[in-house]
């Protein structure tokens, strides 16, 4: 298993694990930064829903044939643990993907990069950590980056933005899940929990606006639009999709099997630029000053969590 998954994930050889682990975290953000801008092409015929079901059905098959090539089993250890993580994830990405109909795909990642800061926070309130003024200028800094990106009290706010800053509570709460009650659980087992729980909720999503006719009662959007028959275009951006998402999973994950996640998890923030970049190249999407000071913000107050995290 293991030499062929690092065959797999792992397009390099170096004898540095940092190094390796950061070429890693970086490819699997620019693949993400590319993919992410492909759901506007998706959004034009398809709802977010049905993207998710269909995109999740394809990447759980790939992932069940892969364990079972490989004899590893699925069957989680504590299955409540596990669909309660996969729920979690899954409300996360749903407000994640969610906001891409509209939203540039570098706001939206920034808004989810909060996770970090969420953690600390959670940490305090429910665990009664402790966090010294270092972290507590990081927390500030933070949440000061999303209002310099969001501009509430003026007309530029869109509340599609809001979206995945909310994510970001859901994502935090399933990472702390995840290392306090499915440590012992196999990844590949996690990864195809999470998988069939996005795409069940989006089985869920489409039988409510059809059985209510919820596409009916306002502007038809990503979130409201009902099932339609797919384009062979459409298809072949959700395999893209599909393919792209499954492969970075598996970066991301080798990265923090080889290095300290604290260091490398550090170069997320590359996809704020590379979806930047791919937003402007393909959408001709552009970011104003505010904006990337907001970024920027949000960007550094993670990376002094991640360093200090580390300490």
């Amino acid at each position: 298993m293991s030499n062929q998954y690092t065959t797999i994930g792992e397009p390099m050889h170096s004898d540095n694990p940092i190094l390796r682990g950061a070429i890693l975290i970086v490819i699997c953000m620019l693949i993400l930064g590319v993919i992410d801008n492909f759901v506007k092409f998706i959004a034009q015929d398809v709802g977010l829903w049905q993207f998710q079901a269909m995109k999740c059905a394809l990447i759980a098959l790939g992932t069940w044939i892969a364990a079972w090539r490989m004899n590893i089993p699925l069957r989680p250890l504590r299955p409540l643990n596990v669909f309660v993580r996969s729920a979690l994830y899954a409300v996360a990405m749903l407000l994640y993907f969610g906001a891409l109909g509209t939203v540039p795909v570098s706001i939206a990642a920034a808004g989810l990069f909060l996770a970090p800061i969420f953690v600390v926070i959670l940490s305090v309130v429910l665990f009664k950590s402790r966090i010294g003024p270092y972290r507590i200028f990081a927390i500030l800094l933070g949440f000061a980056g999303v209002l310099v990106i969001l501009r509430p009290f003026g007309q530029h706010l869109d509340p599609m933005a809001i979206l995945p800053v909310a994510g970001a509570l859901f994502y935090a709460l399933a990472m702390m899940f995840t290392g306090r009650f499915c440590a012992q659980e196999q990844s590949m087992s996690l990864l195809f929990w999470y998988f069939l729980t996005l795409g069940t909720c989006g089985v869920i999503g489409m039988t409510v606006i059809h059985g209510f006719d919820i596409g009916q009662m306002g502007e038809l959007s990503f979130l409201n639009r009902p099932f339609a028959w797919p384009t062979l275009a459409v298809l072949g951006w959700i395999l893209i999709q599909s393919i792209g998402s499954g492969y970075a999973i598996l970066l991301q994950t080798r990265a923090y099997q080889i290095a300290d996640a604290s260091i490398v998890s550090v170069f997320e923030y590359s996809l704020l630029v590379f979806a930047g970049f791919w937003g402007w190249l393909l959408w001709g999407e552009t970011l104003i000053m505010w904006d990337m000071i907001g970024m920027a913000m949000i960007a550094f107050a993670g990376i002094c969590i991640a360093f200090r995290n580390k300490d």
